[in-house]
C-alpha cells in the first residue's frame, strides 16, 4: 500500500485492493498482532483524505465497522480529518466520543482534528469543550 498511496492519487486502486482483502477476510495470525486489512483500510482512508475524497474515507470507515475491524487512533484521526474537510463536525465529535468510550488512545492530532472540524463549521462554542 505504501508505494501505491505515497501521493494519495491512487485512492481508487487502493479501494479496490481493500475490497479484495475484505472479500478474502484475511484473519490476523498468531504470529502477527496487526490485521493487514485494517492497515490497508487506514492507508486508503488517508489517501482518500489527501485526494479530497472525504466522503469515500467516511464510507470506508463505515465498511470497516461493518466488518468489525478495530480501527486504530491513526484511523480515527484520518476519518476525523475527512469529516473536517467535509464540514461534518457532528460526525467528528461522534468519532471522538467513540474513541473515548472504546478507550482508543487520543492524541494531539485527534483533538486538533475535532477542533478544526468545529472551526470549519463555524461552531467555535463546540471547539471550546476541548480546551482545558
Amino acid at each position: 500500500f505504501t508505494s501505491l498511496l505515497k501521493k494519495g492519487s491512487e485512492w481508487e486502486n487502493a479501494l479496490e485492493l481493500v475490497s479484495v482483502l475484505m472479500q478474502r477476510e484475511v484473519e490476523p495470525s498468531a504470529q502477527r498482532e496487526v490485521d493487514p486489512t485494517m492497515i490497508g483500510c487506514t492507508a486508503t482512508i488517508g489517501a482518500c483524505v489527501t485526494s479530497g475524497k472525504w466522503e469515500k474515507a467516511v464510507s470506508l470507515f463505515s465498511v470497516m465497522e461493518a466488518h468489525k475491524l478495530q480501527p486504530s487512533s491513526i484511523t480515527f484521526d484520518s476519518v476525523m480529518s475527512a469529516c473536517e474537510r467535509g464540514c461534518k463536525w457532528e460526525k467528528a465529535l461522534q468519532l471522538l466520543s467513540v474513541m473515548m468510550h472504546d478507550e482508543v488512545q487520543t492524541t494531539v492530532v485527534t483533538y486538533t482534528a475535532a477542533i478544526s472540524a468545529c472551526k470549519r463549521a463555524c461552531d467555535w462554542e463546540q471547539a471550546f469543550q476541548f480546551v482545558d
